[in-house]
């Protein structure tokens, strides 16, 4: 008797086990990932772009993965992208683009002559803007500032250009000190 006892434990004791392994297998089968802890895979990223003052010249878009060079070195982009702009809008659809985190920077380069042209203070002079929309208020954003994670199949960034602030800003201080006199 002890011994079929014995035999039936080592048994409940095996299947225990067994179902342990199976249950760990079973979660470990989930979708591979890459070092980061970022799932593998790919998928379209579009962007939509307004705000344009003008259809001259073409938009200069350039996409990042790191800090690195953000967001002025377009050589340190993984992508760069010239596009003809119409009725004052872009599209653009990058396919197929790895899951990841990035970060975007653009200019309206007017002139078509590659550079961002700013005036003796260093404000620019072109259209500029970046993922997340970001102000430049408080100066230009870094990578942390308008990084976004790519984890979909399609995913869709609303993008605003931006232009000259200070002149803006500078009216809109006008115009608030007039309607308050």
């Amino acid at each position: 008797m002890d011994t079929i006892r014995t035999i039936t434990r080592i048994l409940q004791q095996l299947l225990f086990y067994l179902f342990l392994i199976f249950l760990v297998s079973s979660c470990a089968q989930k979708t591979p990932t890459r070092p980061g802890g970022l799932p593998q895979g790919s998928g379209k990223l579009v962007l939509e772009i307004s705000g344009l003052r003008n259809d001259a010249g073409e938009l200069f878009i350039s996409l990042f993965s790191g800090r690195h060079g953000f967001p002025e070195d377009p050589q340190a982009a993984i992508l760069n992208i010239h596009r003809e702009i119409n009725n004052r809008v872009c599209r653009v659809e990058i396919d197929p683009l790895a899951y990841g985190e990035y970060a975007i920077s653009m200019f309206h380069d007017e002139d078509r002559d590659g550079e961002m042209k700013s005036n003796l203070l260093g404000i620019p002079k072109e259209g500029f803007a970046f993922s997340g929309n970001r102000s430049t208020k408080k100066g230009q954003p870094d990578y942390d500032d308008v990084k976004f994670l790519f984890l979909v199949p399609e995913k869709t960034l609303r993008i605003v250009m931006q232009y000259e602030t200070v002149g803006r800003d500078r009216q809109r201080i006008m115009q608030e000190k007039k309607s308050r006199d």
